[in-house]
């Protein structure tokens, strides 16, 4: 067996304490190994090396491997100073024992006069001379094995036996003015503390300090009894120097209690996962590659936009939706609403996630190349929260285009923790630099930052599009590393990620015809078919197939209809007419009446109509009040005509009134004429019967101003007339 310096030897017997001894040195022979006992108050010895042989082999005895003194090594820079003072002089008292030649250390009559000297010349008695023999022996022969073992100092671990009289430092007024010197924490008092920790502090409702749980415990479990005052009992405390104080409390609640536990009581496991767990894994091992997992959320944008029809009306703040790679950072599809989050918005995230990035960008006026945005896919698992995609609508994603959806449990957002730093990023590198932007530290006298609305939705969007293609191209700060980026010099950008993962880790990403995607992920509706048009939401639109089958003329004659549509809430320029027989759909265009409305979200029309309708609303007063005005004057007509008749009839009979209707009808257009050629009539009007008296002939009368009236003779007029009826 090899049996070396240092080597440790255990003892196996049936004793309950264990007996371990140290190699500390051989005679010159060999023949003896000199042991000592590491844990006794003990002094070396010697062993016959054949014996010690036996006994091991006969399994008496096993070696050790782990040293129990070997912590007592540690860097020279980490030891205070005084402890290595302390370790020097230490040394310095047993150097000369050590130096005795051969192995005169371990023999009693050649190192009991060295040690007898020591004591005179340095003053020391001899039992602090054995004492760091023995500890320089049992820890191993190292001159580090005689720093000051302070850390053992005190009992660690183990409560102290409370007597009558007070523990710890005095306090300052105790000394000065023999004020009382406080209490001992006896075992009763710890399981009130306990008590009180539970009952005050473990709470998630109220939350209270430990300072305002101290004072509950006090008045609740050290009271000298109650009183009633203004008919409520409240608790007589005790003096002040005859409970424990608040550190007492403090010290046995931190020494006994459980923080972590503590915390998830106090706080809850939800706000416990979220703000105090520990964080030691890595979120990306989850996506191998991209297309992996794709994760998605929402958030409102602190923001105020103006409508696209009219600056000047507010139309409040947007919800932004984010659809990030995991093992990219890649954000690869959003979508911007004027709308609360819900399914129906995640939908458009998705779908343009999966859209064209070139042609989605050309619609806003930015010109890319394809590798600039490279995302056009669907992933093999989509990462939720519980509010947008959970229920039986998602199965529908998931049969149409065959990826996974897993939902996070309800506020676990640090579940989703690269999309939510983002929307972070994305208020305080942008949205706070825009104008109508939200300002929390908002102070009374502050001009309302929502009057400095001044985008659009469109406007909006184009702002993200350029902060998505710079954050797609910038460096990620904080990606774990990886072995390939190492081996392969990947940066950790986005967009060299995603050529990377495309080129050696492929597989992942899901792709389908746009078409397919846009007509499974917009949502629908129905429009109805008019005689003016496909009429959806107050705007109307056309088409081929309309125009070709006649559809508008056939409303007119049968009445309208209703059909199946899908619509894009982001833009109103189309919508997309569902065909039930055939497969496909077909795309309605917005008819040119309405051409101002194009390229607007359906909120800022909806918005717009809703306006229309609320100014109607707020005149239907003054058009009350206007038709009262009308009818009151209708009927002051009315009744003065009335009046006047009544008056002008004078006996007249029924039978004379209608016998004249024709001949009255003449003098009256007679009337009209006169009038419109401004004769004044002198004569009074002819009964009926008489003929109406002719004016002079031409020439015969002639005004002041030399102006001849027109020949009029009725009565050649009438005979002619008469004369024509006879001969038909």
């Amino acid at each position: 067996m090899d049996i070396c310096i240092n080597t440790l030897l255990e003892h196996v017997d049936a004793a309950a304490q264990p007996s371990i001894d140290r190699v500390i040195g051989f005679s010159a022979d060999g023949c003896t190994v000199i042991l000592i006992n590491i844990h006794r108050e003990a002094m070396p010895r010697g062993c016959d090396r054949s014996d010690l042989d036996q006994r091991v082999a006969a399994g008496e005895m096993r070696l050790l491997n782990k040293d129990p003194h070997a912590d007592l090594s540690s860097c020279e820079d980490e030891i205070p100073e005084s402890h290595r003072k302390r370790r020097d002089r230490a040394w310095s008292l047993i150097k000369p024992i050590i130096d005795l030649p051969d192995g005169g250390a371990f023999k009693p009559k050649k190192r009991g006069p060295v040690i007898s000297r020591i004591c005179r010349e340095t003053g020391v008695s001899k039992w602090v001379v054995y004492m760091h023999l023995r500890r320089y022996w049992q820890g191993g022969m190292r001159r580090n094995a005689l720093l000051p073992k302070f850390k053992n100092c005190g009992s660690p671990g183990k409560d102290r036996r409370w007597t009558e009289a007070k523990r710890g430092r005095r306090r300052d007024l105790t000394k000065l003015k023999g004020a009382p010197p406080g209490v001992n924490v006896t075992d009763e008092m710890r399981r009130l503390f306990r008590l009180g920790v539970k009952a005050f502090y473990e709470k998630e409702d109220p939350k209270l300090t430990l300072r305002g749980a101290y004072d509950r415990t006090i008045e609740r479990y050290f009271n000298d009894g109650y009183r009633l005052v203004g008919g409520i009992y409240t608790p007589v405390t005790p003096l002040a120097g005859e409970v424990p104080t608040f550190g007492q409390f403090r010290y046995w609640c931190l020494k006994e209690g459980d923080a972590d536990q503590t915390l998830r009581v106090r706080e809850g496991m939800r706000r416990y996962n979220l703000r105090h767990r520990g964080l030691g894994g890595d979120a990306s091992a989850i996506a191998f590659g991209p297309g992996s997992v794709f994760m998605i959320d929402s958030t409102i944008l602190d923001i105020y936009l103006a409508s696209v029809l009219d600056r000047k009306r507010i139309v409040g703040r947007p919800t932004l939706y984010l659809i990030v790679d995991v093992f990219t950072r890649m954000i690869v599809g959003f979508c911007v609403v004027i709308d609360n989050a819900s399914y129906n918005a995640a939908r458009l995230a998705l779908e343009n996630a999966a859209q064209d990035k070139v042609e989605f960008c050309a619609n806003y006026g930015i010109t890319i190349s394809e590798s600039e945005w490279p995302s056009c896919y669907f992933p093999e698992q989509l990462v939720a929260d519980r509010g947008d995609m959970l229920g039986k609508k998602t199965n529908q994603l998931v049969d149409a285009f065959g990826f996974q959806i897993s939902n996070c449990p309800p506020h676990r957002a640090d579940l989703k923790s690269f999309v939510e730093r983002l929307f972070h990023t994305i208020n305080q590198l942008l949205i706070h630099s825009l104008p109508g932007a939200v300002r929390k530290a908002r102070e009374r006298g502050d001009r309302d930052y929502r009057l400095d609305a001044a985008l659009n939705l469109n406007e909006l969007r184009k702002a993200i599009i350029y902060f998505i293609l710079q954050h797609n191209r910038g460096r990620v700060e904080g990606y774990r590393p990886r072995d390939f980026m190492v081996r392969d010099a990947v940066e950790p950008r986005p967009i060299e990620l995603w050529r990377w993962g495309v080129e050696n880790r492929s597989g992942h990403l899901i792709k389908h015809d746009p078409e397919f995607v846009k007509m499974n992920l917009l949502p629908g509706d129905e429009a109805t078919v008019t005689d003016r048009g496909i009429r959806f939401r107050n705007l109307y639109y056309t088409s081929n197939r309309a125009a070709a089958d006649h559809w508008f003329a056939t409303a007119r004659q049968e009445g309208s209809w209703s059909n199946n549509i899908a619509y894009d809430p982001r833009s109103t320029s189309h919508i997309y007419l569902r065909l039930p027989k055939q497969a496909g759909h077909e795309r309605c265009d917005l008819m040119a009446a309405y051409t101002q409305f194009a390229e607007c979200s359906w909120e800022d029309v909806t918005d717009y109509f809703t306006g229309l309708k609320e100014m109607k609303e707020s005149s239907r007063t003054s058009d009350i009040q206007n038709r009262a005005l009308y009818h009151a004057q209708i009927d002051g007509i009315a009744e003065n005509a009335k009046a006047q008749a009544k008056a002008a009839l004078n006996g007249e009979s029924k039978a004379s009134r209608i016998r004249g209707i024709r001949h009255n009808a003449k003098l009256e257009r007679e009337i009209e004429r006169r009038a419109a050629l401004g004769d004044i009539i002198a004569d009074p009007i002819p009964v009926p019967g008489k003929p109406l008296p002719s004016p002079e002939k031409p020439g015969s009368v002639e005004t002041d101003d030399g102006y001849v009236g027109v020949p009029t003779d009725f009565e050649t007029l009438e005979q002619q007339r008469a004369e024509l009826c006879r001969n038909q």
